[in-house]
């Protein structure tokens, strides 16, 4: 590959003050000098002679920045050398280049392939010619990624004869039309400048259909997306706010131009439930006109792109918008899909019903499961073991059958294993858990699995993978994954896969610690107990400056904890999971027990929500522990301070804590699981809103 360095800034100011805004800009300057060139590579002068069309965008004689396209055979277009492209293709029917293609005239070309996903950038100046025929000299050139682009193949070339209507607002047709849009283009200038730097620029926008907002009859919304961070289009807009935009009817070769102002919009709490969205932009119309059978070409839509699928639209935001407003705490969902993953393991897919959605979650969450059995109701909690963003939930769960006389049938996992089928519904409760993973650190991560602890990290590596897609970062990843038998190991094949599709940032190391047969063999990396041997061996100098997350049983969580503290890895720098006994008591704990004489003896527990008053003493045991014996059902998950399930709002009184909690609590917030009222003078009175 070439390497190319630029001498000075390939920015103008206001692609830098965006970078700046996002927090890119020190990070974008030496990237933009290697990756924006003043040449054409030879790649780039190949690519453009095979296509059947290219996208121009150009600034009319009233400053309105426009984009067209232009067709022709493949060899239309042909490079002069590495500094000039000689077209001589067909222009748009009535299109306002048809006067305005001049010496002089600045440009911006994208050339795409939407077949193969390619896609090159050149921004530059016509030095001679007219709309038939004319060269342009190159001053920037750079590739572009595939994100966005749907993949449609070219079907067919017809030639039908044009009709051209104009609008200054926008009919029902029109919004129709937009609102079923999943691609379009959009012209951006500087404004009146002779600096290479600045100029006119066209680039590609693309996403689910419904991605676009329609405002009003000259209003629309736009989501702006993780891209190249070059912020070329947002750049211009931010010194010129005028722009122009190009939707191809790609089934009937029809094209809507439209023209207006665009306003930035870096704070709306819109792009909160809009997933992708990282900024908005708003465009006004002031002119606009649609041409009938502009093209000579029809397209024929193979797949969206998974970035496409991954991002959201406007309806999905208005239901995401809606559920967290009506602060539902129980969802119907129906299982329409079993799995098998291991000796004793089922998944279950469950799908929210039809036109709805279910809640974001974060990977490494949990959801309670609600069901009645045999006239009973009984709930569980099960960690998601999918990626946010796939439209499901899928719960992976082992069978705990009988050991002997004193460890008796799971009654909720054995009825899954045994009763459920496809089309089973259940009662599904908001996600919920502090054990996450934030995709976007640069830490490296090191997972640790025992058994059915693997599930929170499936969640985990599955976003990561995610959101390389999305991101084009993926975070570094360890898993080591403990099972006793090789038929225990879930999700084997699955992570092979999830490592191939990861650029080298995710390993796994598998282990057993049982017998196992020679073929088994090849596929484990060690075998026997984790231990701080086998963690010094694989991390070494790398100990101190990775996080590192736990989830398994009690026994298995402790004994890596010790080793990992033993080893100088911070306690702030582990993370467990721990769902009733499977708990875990870390160094900073012991110097964080409240003592007996911190407890009250006795007090008043008050109950707002539903008007109760509950007379509580000390051999009661926690809050928790207290409400349940009361016949009361809060939400509650680890019942040791970590998930943050159990959290309510405390209006009165003081709560001492049996141990400290890991979960994070607002203001005014208390966890039931591990809190008594703490003693007072008199009977405190201890006001809960539940």
């Amino acid at each position: 590959m070439e390497k190319y360095e630029s001498p000075e800034s390939p920015f103008h100011d206001g692609e830098k003050q965006v970078q700046q805004i996002v927090g890119v800009r020190e990070k974008m300057e030496p990237l933009g000098r290697r990756y924006i060139r003043k040449y054409m590579p030879e790649q780039h002068q190949r690519f453009y002679q095979n296509l059947p069309y290219v996208f121009i965008g150009y600034v009319d004689d009233d400053g309105w920045p426009r984009a067209t396209i232009v067709t022709g055979k493949p060899g239309f277009i042909r490079a002069l050398n590495d500094h000039q492209l000689s077209i001589n293709g067909e222009m748009i029917y009535d299109d306002p280049a048809r006067k305005l293609i001049r010496s002089g005239l600045k440009v911006g070309m994208l050339g795409i392939e939407l077949h193969t996903r390619r896609r090159n950038r050149l921004n530059g100046e016509v030095v001679d010619g007219n709309f038939s025929r004319f060269t342009v000299n190159v001053d920037q050139t750079f590739g572009n990624c595939p994100q966005y682009i749907q993949k449609r193949e070219l079907i067919k070339t017809v030639s039908i004869k044009p009709e051209k209507k104009e609008f200054f607002r926008f009919s029902e047709k029109e919004k129709l039309f937009l609102e079923q849009c999943d691609t379009f283009f959009v012209a951006s200038s500087t404004g009146d400048s002779n600096d290479i730097n600045q100029g006119v620029d066209i680039s590609h926008r693309g996403g689910k259909p419904g991605f676009i907002r329609i405002n009003s009859d000259r209003s629309i919304t736009v989501p702006d997306y993780p891209g190249n961070l070059l912020f070329n289009t947002l750049g211009n807009f931010l010194v010129n706010p005028k722009a122009g935009l190009l939707f191809v009817d790609f089934e009937s070769g029809g094209l809507m131009s439209l023209i207006g102002k665009v306003r930035l919009d870096f704070d709306s709490s819109d792009r909160e439930f809009f997933r992708s969205a990282e900024r908005l932009w708003h465009f006004d119309l002031e002119f606009g006109h649609y041409i009938k059978y502009a093209l000579p070409y029809r397209w024929h839509l193979e797949e969206y792109s998974p970035n496409s699928l991954l991002a959201g639209n406007w309806d999905e935001a208005a239901a995401r918008r809606k559920l967290m407003e009506e602060k539902k705490q129980w969802f119907s969902v129906q299982v329409k899909k079993i799995e098998l993953e291991a000796n004793n393991i089922k998944s279950f897919y469950l799908f929210p019903d039809v036109k709805s959605l279910l809640p974001d979650f974060l990977p490494g969450q949990f959801v309670t499961v609600k069901h009645s059995i045999d006239g009973r109701e009984f709930s569980r909690n099960y960690t998601i073991s999918n990626a946010p963003n796939e439209g499901y939930y899928r719960i992976s769960v082992k069978a705990e059958y009988a050991t002997d006389d004193n460890h008796p049938d799971g009654i909720f996992s054995t009825f899954l294993h045994e009763q459920v089928d496809i089309g089973q519904r259940f009662l599904v409760s908001q996600p919920s858990g502090e054990f996450v993973l934030d995709c976007s650190s640069p830490k490296p991560a090191v997972l640790i699995a025992g058994g059915i602890g693997i599930t929170p990290m499936m969640a985990m590596i599955r976003h990561a993978v995610s959101e390389l897609v999305r991101t084009r970062y993926i975070r570094p990843i360890t898993l080591i994954a403990l099972a006793k038998t090789d038929s225990d190991r879930a999700f084997f094949d699955e992570l092979k896969d999830l490592v191939a599709c990861s650029d080298s940032a995710i390993h796994v190391l598998s282990g057993l610690t049982q017998e196992i047969s020679l073929h088994a063999k090849r596929q484990v990396d060690f075998i026997g107990r984790i231990n701080s041997h086998l963690l010094r061996s694989v991390f070494g100098d790398e100990l101190e400056s990775s996080e590192f997350f736990l989830c398994g049983p009690s026994g298995f969580m402790q004994s890596v904890y010790d080793d990992l503290s033993s080893l100088g890895v911070a306690d702030e720098h582990i993370y467990a999971e721990a769902f009733g006994p499977a708990s875990l008591t870390r160094n900073s704990e012991k110097m964080g027990l409240e003592t007996e004489d911190q407890f009250a003896d006795q007090a008043v527990v008050e109950l707002i929500a539903s008007g109760g008053e509950l007379h509580w003493r000390k051999g009661d045991g926690s809050l928790l522990e207290f409400l349940e014996t009361q016949g009361l059902t809060p939400n509650y998950g680890c019942r040791h301070g970590n998930c943050g399930s159990c959290r309510v709002e405390l209006r009165g009184g003081e709560v001492a804590y049996t141990h400290m909690p890991t979960a994070a609590l607002g203001q005014g917030e208390v966890l039931l699981c591990c809190a008594m009222p703490a003693a007072a003078e008199g009977v405190p009175v201890i006001r809960l809103n539940i």
